[in-house]
């Protein structure tokens, strides 16, 4: 397992398994593990449940209504994903996309907050900002040249893996090789 999410009451925990290539749901009271989508087969394909392919996966995050997962879904050469997956069906879309490696280089730790998801670009040391709207208008949030460290809007990251936003969702802690 790579990165994990789970329900507000715990009930349930989302995995984003980078090993097997799917996306599983474990049910915390029985330990009962079921696939929410991934075939377990390296690739890319849109589908429900099975039918869908994964290539890696370096991120996950539940929506505030908790019926939709967003998964960093990069191929680790040229194209960086993030996609979508409806948990009551499986099904997958894809949210973003871009081969240019120009705003989007290995997709890693994500959360969702105030109708964004936010990921950190691990191979870029920015975290970029999502409108669940309008996936295509993201823009930088944090973050703007890699390897360094400064304090301020503009802070430089290395390679951020991870990121938290606080409860009472007036912080987001990133964690920047070695640094939070």
């Amino acid at each position: 397992p790579r990165k994990i999410a789970a329900t507000r009451s715990g009930t349930t925990v989302y995995v984003a398994d980078n090993g097997s290539r799917r996306v599983l749901a474990v049910t915390v009271s029985s330990g009962a593990v079921t696939t929410v989508a991934g075939s377990g087969t390296l690739g890319y394909a849109e589908g429900a449940g099975t039918a869908a392919h994964f290539e890696y996966l370096l991120g996950i995050a539940l929506s505030t209504d908790e019926t939709i997962l967003y998964v960093a879904n990069p191929d680790l050469y040229l194209t960086d994903r993030i996609r979508s997956i409806v948990i009551a069906t499986g099904a997958t879309a894809l949210l973003a996309s871009e081969n240019t490696q120009q705003t989007m280089i290995f997709p890693a730790g994500m959360t969702v907050y105030s109708g964004s998801l936010y990921v950190a670009m691990s191979g870029l040391g920015t975290v970029r900002q999502f409108p669940l709207n309008n996936p295509s208008g993201h823009v930088l949030f944090a973050g703007s040249s890699r390897f360094g460290d400064r304090d301020g809007a503009s802070p430089l990251f290395g390679r951020p893996n991870d990121l938290v936003l606080t409860a009472d969702r007036k912080a987001l802690y990133i964690a920047d090789n070695n640094h939070i």
